[in-house]
């Protein structure tokens, strides 16, 4: 089974963890033959009392050991996002668009936060 790492602007904002919950809700349900994995979810150090380069730390370690890195949102407005954008390219690893695996799909909310708007 590959998995696939989730990488969603983050700040430490309520909102954006609410945002990449249902992405990934979207795309496991989806594509219940890959493992997507979030590191907003999956690493759980306050954000405000770590080291920003720390916490990137983990969140690139948590990248090398997946077969590839799902876009999500403005990534490209993210320092994290780019960096993680970077590594994925630099270890020749699949690289996609949250809204191209869920366009089509049905799961409108999903989809507009993918590509970075709000849902109304």
């Amino acid at each position: 089974m590959k998995i696939y790492y989730v990488s969603h602007p983050y700040g430490g904002k309520q909102e954006n963890e609410a945002k990449a919950d249902v992405i990934v809700r979207a795309l496991q349900t989806e594509y219940p033959d890959i493992c997507f994995v979030s590191p907003v979810h999956a690493i759980r150090c306050p954000y405000s009392k770590t080291d920003y380069i720390q916490g990137l730390d983990y969140c690139l370690e948590l990248l090398r050991r997946c077969d590839g890195i799902v876009l999500c949102g403005n990534w490209q407005e993210s320092i994290g996002c780019v960096s993680e954008f970077m590594l994925a390219r630099e270890l020749c690893r699949e690289v996609i668009s949250a809204d191209e695996m869920l366009v089509n799909t049905g799961w409108n909310e999903a989809l507009a936060y993918a590509r970075g708007e709000e849902f109304a």
